[in-house]
Order: structure tokens, then sequence, then C-alpha cells
């Protein structure tokens, strides 16, 4: 039976911990290892953790350096880094919990990749604060995105992502270029370069959403474009995007892919401000962004310089 490292990053997450824990220990795929790093929390959180690593022996709690609160990027990364013979490896928030099969899913799926680096994603429920459903699972377009709609929109969120051994290893070794970029962009954008991006449409966990969240389902379009403005043309969202963008085609470049279309397009996006820039961004010929309001919103915020 393939190894798998379920890779946990905590902060201050005690309230909710305990259901995503137990969720874990039910999965039907049972060779796993649970490896926990704590960001430095305040809370009940390290006293959960260790009282649940001491009932099970496949609970590692990751401890030395890197030490402290160093951001939950950097965690995740340093959990990716860790010693480990796994074959498959899952990233996993604090406060979701997984379905049963959620582990099984991931590595039939990604089997079928052989050697070739690849990243497994799926739908999800969205559920409020008690774990109660509160709509329909998230809808996926099928088959992997174009690259260019991982540049300003997450495509693949963490808590859903698994990745096999050799997609671990490219962003081991792309990290260090990239100090901004979430672990979850930097697998999927690799994953699109080297290998094998899956899209999984069964949901395969409850994505909790706490009061004052004001993305995802159930969202009236007000909300949503009031988010989308506030984030993108009011706020910094753009300017980090455009970081990650530079990030990724240095990495890229390390990497022996600097001339591919990939890091073309990141390296349009990344450029640094000009009249020339933000001709280039607001003329761009295909959609960056799956909905038409995140693409309006976009194309505004280019307008006016982001």
């Amino acid at each position: 039976m393939a190894r798998v490292d379920i890779l946990l990053s905590t902060y201050n997450g005690g309230r909710f911990l305990p259901c995503q824990l137990d969720s874990i220990l039910a999965q039907t795929h049972r060779d796993f290892r649970l490896v926990v790093r704590d960001d430095g929390s305040s809370d009940a959180t390290d006293e959960i953790i260790g009282r649940y690593a001491a009932a099970d022996p496949r609970i590692t709690i990751l401890r030395g350096a890197p030490s402290g609160n160093i951001g939950y990027r950097a965690s995740f990364l340093a959990l990716l880094a860790a010693e480990s013979d796994a074959d498959y490896f899952a990233f996993c928030d604090q406060d979701d919990c997984w379905k049963p099969e959620k582990l099984a899913l991931a590595v039939g799926a990604l089997e079928k990749a052989g050697d070739r680096p690849a990243l497994y994603t799926s739908s999800y429920d969205y559920c409020d604060e008690e774990t109660r459903v509160t709509g329909a699972p998230a809808a996926l377009p099928p088959g992997p995105p174009p690259f260019r709609q991982t540049l300003f929109y997450n495509s693949a969120f963490g808590f859903t992502v698994a990745i096999n051994r050799a997609l671990r290893e490219k962003a081991i070794a792309a990290a260090p270029f990239c100090p901004d970029v979430p672990h979850d962009k930097l697998c999927a954008q690799l994953a699109l370069v080297f290998g094998d991006y899956i899209r999984d449409e069964r949901s395969t966990a409850l994505y909790r959403r706490h009061s004052g969240t004001v993305t995802g389902s159930g969202q009236s379009i007000l909300k949503m474009l009031s988010a989308w403005a506030r984030n993108d043309i009011l706020g910094g969202t753009i300017a980090e995007y455009r970081a990650h963008a530079r990030q990724m085609a240095d990495a890229l470049g390390a990497l022996g892919r600097g001339d591919c279309e990939a890091a073309r397009t990141l390296r349009l996006f990344g450029a640094a401000p000009s009249f020339a820039r933000l001709l280039r961004s607001l003329l761009f010929p295909r959609r960056l962004r799956p909905s038409l309001g995140g693409e309006l919103s976009l194309r505004a915020a280019f307008a006016i310089g982001r």
C-alpha cells in the first residue's frame, strides 16, 4: 500500500482541530503518517496535538529549526522538506474536515501518473462552523486549468491538494526562489509546467467557512463584487500576484524551463511598472480568471495601473 505523509501546519486552531484530526484518523487509506508543525500557537493547540500523538503512533510532531512563528507558507514548506520515505504528500489545514475516502481517491489518481510530477485536487463542500453543509459542492471545470489562470487566481486550495514525490522534489528545488508564493500555488504551477494536474469533481472535504468570510458559495453577487474591488482595486493583492510571477519565473529558469510559454507569461505580468506593462496586461487577449466578475475586476485593476 502506498505511504502518504499528511502535512498539517497549525496556529491557534484548538477550537476546530479535534474535528480535523478525527477525520484524518478515520481515513479508509490507513498507511499514512500525520506530520504536524505548530507555528507558535498560544491556545490549546499544542496540548491537543500532544494528546492525539500519544494515542496514535502515526502522528509525528515536527520540532526544531525552523521554530516559532514563521508563517503558514514557510511552515508548510518546512513540513514538505522534512525527511520522509513517503510516496505521496497531502496538505492539510487545521479547521476543515476530511471525508473518509479522501486519501484513497488522491492516491488512486496519483498512481496513474507514474514517475511524472503530479498534483491532485478535488471539489469540496462548504460548511458552517458546526460543519453543517451550506450549499452545493464547489464546481470544478473539467481538466487542468490554463497556466495563465493560475497567476491571479488560486486554482487548487491547499486542503484539497495531494502531490507525488516527483512534484515534491520540484517544489523543494523551486522554494528558495519563491519566498512569497503559497505552497499550494507553487505546486499547482509546477505541476502544469512539468507534469500532470488532476482535478476530481467529487467532494472529498468539508471547507469550514468562518463568520465574516466573503468569498465562496452562498454569497450574493454584490458581496462578491465588493470583495473583488476591495482586494484587486483598493488593496495590494495584484502587487502580490505580480511578485509571485517574478519569483516563479526565476524558479522556472533555475529548473531549466526559463524559455517555456509559462515562464514568458510570468515575466509579462511580473514586469516592473511601466506604461508598456499596463497596455500588455490590459490588452492580454485571453481570460485570466475563470469567472466573468473576477476577470472584470482584474482588468479594472490593470486599467488603474495595478
